[in-house]
């Protein structure tokens, strides 16, 4: 299966193009066109992985290793590729994440 998620990141206001797909051997082939230099930089050093270690493991390293890369901690973007992994391999619906933050009157 190919999955494309589409992702802007918050107030940086970067777009991410992720996209994924397996394989016959249940690899994960990643794809990653962003406007990010860090998320560009994450996008040559992961390429691939292997989806049933990632998701049904706690051994993965590909958040740990996305994370790396990302100079604000809450990006978003690790948290998407591990979903369009999980995804692609068919281990998840493909069903969008929302996250929604609004600022309340005290």
């Amino acid at each position: 299966m190919k999955i494309k998620v589409d992702v802007m990141a918050g107030a940086c206001r970067l777009n991410t193009s992720l996209s994924v797909y397996t394989d016959e051997d249940g690899t994960a082939h990643i794809s990653v066109d962003s406007e990010c230099p860090h998320v560009r930089r994450m996008a040559e050093a992961i390429t691939e992985a292997d989806p049933f270690e990632e998701v049904l493991s706690r051994d993965g390293e590909l958040f740990d290793k996305a994370r790396s890369f990302c100079v604000h901690p809450a990006c978003p973007v690790p948290t998407a590729l591990l979903k369009a992994v999980e995804a692609a391999a068919g281990l998840a619906l493909p069903v969008s994440p929302v996250i929604s933050i609004a600022k309340e009157e005290e």
